[in-house]
């Protein structure tokens, strides 16, 4: 199951059996505050039904977790962003920030001052191309910034197969996650 372009959209490789997985690891909430349901064998794009999210697995093995921080909400509603614009490593370097910051400096992590370390960067599909659909943003260190090099786990190839659908099982939004859409970003970083 090959994406057709780079950073497309290819199928879910999801199957219960993961979920379980990673629900007796304590990646996933518990199923009593929050159900998932796996995409049909035949949808190559995510179509999440109402009050569903789509989340991927690659992201919770980076440190994602629901209900989503304030930190990454935040940048999603800033730079108008979507859970599926931002790869596995992305999202790992954007806890790495958000850690750096509650545990060595001592401040919440905030969109202002993680714009005084980092920078976006648009992905295209091809040079000069439209933006992928999937990881279309990157994210890199600027040159004047104190911060220490995060190094990256390996690349995580096809981590777009690796999504599914949440929803929550009570009236309390244990996801905190906007409602889907497969639109590029309109970033400003």
């Amino acid at each position: 199951m090959l994406s057709e372009q780079r950073g497309g959209w290819c199928g879910s490789f999801v199957t219960d059996e993961l979920v379980n997985k990673y629900l007796r690891g304590r990646f996933l909430p518990s199923s009593m505050l929050v159900k998932h349901r796996l995409a049909p064998e035949w949808e190559r794009v995510p179509d999440p039904r109402p009050g569903e999210r789509v989340v991927f697995l690659a992201h919770f093995t980076r440190g994602f977790g629901l209900p989503v921080s304030p930190f990454l909400l935040q940048l999603f509603l800033f730079f108008d962003l979507q859970l599926h614009h931002l790869g596995a490593n992305v999202i790992a370097q954007l806890l790495h920030h958000a850690a750096c910051c509650e545990s060595y400096l001592g401040v919440w992590p905030e969109v202002a001052n993680f714009l005084k370390f980092f920078h976006f960067k648009a992905q295209n599909t091809s040079k000069g191309g439209s933006l992928t659909q999937t990881g279309c943003c990157a994210i890199y260190q600027r040159s004047s910034s104190p911060m220490s090099q995060f190094e990256l786990p390996d690349t995580v190839k096809m981590w777009q197969c690796s999504y599914f659908c949440v929803s929550n099982a009570t009236e309390i939004d244990w996801i905190c996650l906007p409602p889907f859409a497969n639109l590029p970003s309109t970033q400003k970083g």
